[in-house]
């Protein structure tokens, strides 16, 4: 398949996630039926440099990463805890209702459904940085 054709076929809803799992995936079932998925937190953290140049990280943000495709559920089975992963999915939010305090309160979480998932290598600082410094050559002779 060409690129122009897998852009064509990729919807709106389209994410690419890369980071750490936590915790090894789990596999759960759907109550009332015997539909079985696979569940995964992928960990992802950015940082930034702060006015005096020293590098500052955000906190880690969890994701829930869901499989649905058998072949997915064992593929994330297989990863022990730590490893990157570069997961490819859509979004999907779901409603529910948890008590609180004897109130009733709605709440909205958000998952990505996985479609694609492999390993992924953590970027060279130096190979990054010259990378940099070419684009800025190219843009000093553009």
């Amino acid at each position: 398949m060409t690129e122009q054709e897998t852009k064509k076929r990729e919807s709106n809803n389209t994410v690419i996630l890369i980071g750490n799992t936590g915790a090894e995936a789990e596999e759960r079932t759907i109550t009332g039926t015997n539909e079985s998925f696979v569940t995964l937190s992928l960990y992802t953290s950015n940082s930034y440099k702060d006015d005096s140049g020293e590098l500052k990280e955000y906190p880690s943000t969890r994701h829930d990463i869901v499989a649905f495709d058998p072949w997915l559920q064992r593929e994330l089975q297989s990863f022990k805890a730590g490893t990157r992963l570069r997961i490819e999915g859509k979004l999907s939010y779901r409603a529910f209702e948890v008590m609180i305090d004897g109130q009733s309160v709605k709440k909205r979480e958000t998952s990505i459904i996985a479609k694609k998932v492999e390993t992924a290598v953590l970027p060279s600082k130096k190979k990054s940085d010259s990378q940099d410094a070419e684009k800025s050559k190219e843009l000093e002779t553009a």
